[in-house]
């Protein structure tokens, strides 16, 4: 986040700074969404997986449907957002949605393939 803070600050000639909170020094990961309804945080960012069930839509994009990019499922995933007009969003203005790369299954047992 301090990439996009620098970013935020130069493009507004500093109009506008950004005070960020990393590793969960001012709301922990399961909180964060909350926090921002609730005023205690301006802006957060979060992983809707870490919250199974509250995110009904969104959560259609963790499922393994074969997407080979970070940048495929994430655009997915705002269509979504846009198409259904998800009612969990309602309480907040989204700034903008993406997911991680691609990840492998890790398991107990070695595959047979």
């Amino acid at each position: 986040m301090e990439r996009w803070k620098t970013e935020v600050e130069k493009r507004t000639g500093g109009k506008v700074t950004v005070q960020t909170f990393p590793g969960g020094t001012l709301l922990p990961a399961k909180n964060i969404f909350d926090g921002v309804i609730t005023g205690t945080a301006d802006i957060g960012n979060f992983a809707m997986s870490y919250q199974p069930g509250r995110f009904l839509i969104s959560e259609a994009i963790d499922q393994p449907i074969g997407f080979t990019s970070a940048k495929t499922a994430s655009l997915a995933l705002y269509d979504l957002i846009e198409k259904y007009n998800a009612k969990e969003f309602e309480k907040v203005k989204i700034i903008t949605l993406f997911t991680c790369p691609p990840a492998n299954f890790m398991t107990r047992t070695r595959s047979s393939r």
